[in-house]
């Protein structure tokens, strides 16, 4: 059986998000599993459609874990937007090499 999210990330852990399916290639219509904005008491995660209006497409984005609300998790992304997340093809650990960069931005 498959580790529910709030299992398998803790909070302040750093992730990889995606819009896409969760494929390699993954899809260009820019359309998010979960829900944005809400109830995270910070800035909204984007449109309330739940799309991410196609900025990101397929591409894995890191992320922070900012906090467990089972079914999901809120994290944020680099530029200060909240998401949250409940499928666990969308969500991955994020590798030493792009850790590194997310922690210092701009290198």
């Amino acid at each position: 059986m498959t580790q529910r999210l709030t299992e398998r990330f803790a909070v302040g852990d750093w992730v990889e998000i995606t819009f896409g399916d969760g494929r390699s290639g993954g899809r260009s219509d820019g359309r998010s599993g979960g829900r944005s904005g809400g109830r995270s008491g910070g800035r909204s995660g984007g449109r309330s459609d739940g799309r991410s209006g196609g900025r990101s497409g397929g591409r894995w984005q890191p992320a922070r874990l900012a906090r467990h609300d089972p079914p999901g998790v809120w994290v944020q992304t680099m530029d200060g937007r909240f998401w949250f997340v409940t499928n666990t093809r969308r969500i991955r650990p994020l590798d030493d090499e792009n850790r590194s960069r997310a922690e210092t931005p701009g290198a």
